[in-house]
C-alpha cells in the first residue's frame, strides 16, 4: 500500500520592487498564505524565503529561479496569489508546460487535495 503524504504546493507571488518595505510586505503575505496552507494539512513552498538568504549571500536571478524551477517539479500544484509579477507569471508558464495544476485560491487547491486524496 502506497503512504500517504501531504500534498506539496509551489506558491507564486509577487516578490520585486525598488522598496525594501515593500519586498518585506510581500514577504510577509506569502509566509501568511503558507501558515493556511499548513494549518490544512499542505506542505507550502515558499520561494519568498529566498529574500532572507540573499540578503546576505547575493546570487544572480537566474540562480533563484533555476532552483524555484526545480522545486517546482516534486510540487503537486501551483498556487497563484493576485498580483502582477513577471516572476510569478514565469513559474505559471513553468508548471502549464510541465502539466502542473494551477489554482488561484487557497478553496480550490484545498478541493483538489480532497479530490486527489492526498
Amino acid at each position: 500500500m502506497k503512504e500517504k503524504r501531504n500534498m506539496r504546493v509551489f506558491i507564486a507571488a509577487p516578490y520585486w520592487s525598488d522598496h525594501e518595505s515593500i519586498r518585506e510586505e510581500n514577504v510577509d503575505r506569502v509566509i501568511a498564505i503558507a501558515n493556511h496552507l499548513i494549518e490544512n494539512g499542505i506542505d507550502p513552498f515558499i520561494p519568498h524565503l529566498f529574500h532572507y538568504q540573499n540578503m546576505v549571500y547575493k546570487q544572480p536571478e537566474e540562480v533563484w529561479k533555476r532552483i524555484d524551477f526545480n522545486y517546482l517539479l516534486v510540487c503537486d500544484a501551483l498556487l497563484r496569489v493576485e498580483g502582477s509579477s513577471k516572476g510569478a507569471d514565469d513559474e505559471m508558464r513553468f508548471a502549464r508546460k510541465k502539466f502542473i495544476p494551477i489554482f488561484n485560491s487557497l478553496n480550490d487547491v484545498i478541493k483538489y487535495r480532497d479530490y486527489r486524496r492526498f
